[in-house]
């Protein structure tokens, strides 16, 4: 009788742990805001003087948990790209003056949907983890601004749009992550993210046009 009576105990005793881990495998839907800020690099094929421009991103992410160790995302995001050259050139109406140096700046706007597969290790509180996947994104916007040096000549700084590009423009990204759960079981988050053209975006002047960003963004998941 005593055998029988710890034999249910050890029974019960494992079925309450397998359904704390089952439970804890069950898959959960999250989706929250995130934000992020970095640098851009924007490259003109047979172009010197190119440097590296500024990074922003925002929208929404969701993510699925199929387990504790393994989840696919998706984000929906509005992705803006710059980059500065440094050029010297010739002015219109200003020719008795000579070559005046300037800034052109390049203002890219995306929206992007970056599908990632994640892999974390880790306890409940804290995890850390690798993800990658396809990103793609589509052209919403493009210009090209002029701006020269010197004061007496900013009034013939130029603004040009940009038409020629592609506007579907597929990539790739990949990066590391860090979770944290809080006691209302939410998730906040911090991750590093490179992400790169898998073709040219465009043409501008008859030059091929590339693009790659590097970013730190900040997010919560409900």
């Amino acid at each position: 009788m005593k055998n029988s009576k710890s034999l249910k105990r050890i029974i019960l005793a494992a079925s309450l742990l397998f359904t704390v881990y089952a439970e804890a495998q069950i898959g959960r839907f999250q989706v929250g805001p995130r934000f992020g800020m970095g640098a851009s690099d924007i490259s003109v094929s047979d172009v010197d003087g190119e440097r590296l421009g500024f990074h922003t991103t925002a929208g929404i992410s969701s993510r699925f948990n199929f387990t504790n160790f393994f989840a696919l995302s998706a984000d929906f995001l509005l992705d803006y790209r710059s980059m500065y050259r440094d050029r010297t050139g010739v002015i219109v109406d200003w020719n008795e003056f000579g070559p005046a140096d300037y800034v052109t700046r390049t203002n890219l706007l995306y929206a992007s949907v970056p599908l990632l597969a994640h892999l974390s290790v880790g306890g409940d509180k804290f995890r850390v983890g690798i993800m990658a996947g396809p990103s793609l994104n589509f052209f919403l916007y493009g210009d090209q601004h002029n701006v020269y040096r010197e004061e007496n000549l900013r009034d013939y700084d130029e603004r040009t749009r940009l038409e020629d590009l592609n506007t579907f423009n597929p990539g790739f990204l990949y990066g590391i992550g860090f979770y944290s759960t809080t006691k209302s079981n939410q998730t906040v988050y911090l991750d590093i993210r490179h992400s790169f053209g898998l073709e040219r975006i465009g043409k501008v002047n008859g030059n091929n046009m590339y693009n790659q960003n590097l970013s730190l963004s900040l997010g919560l998941l409900f």
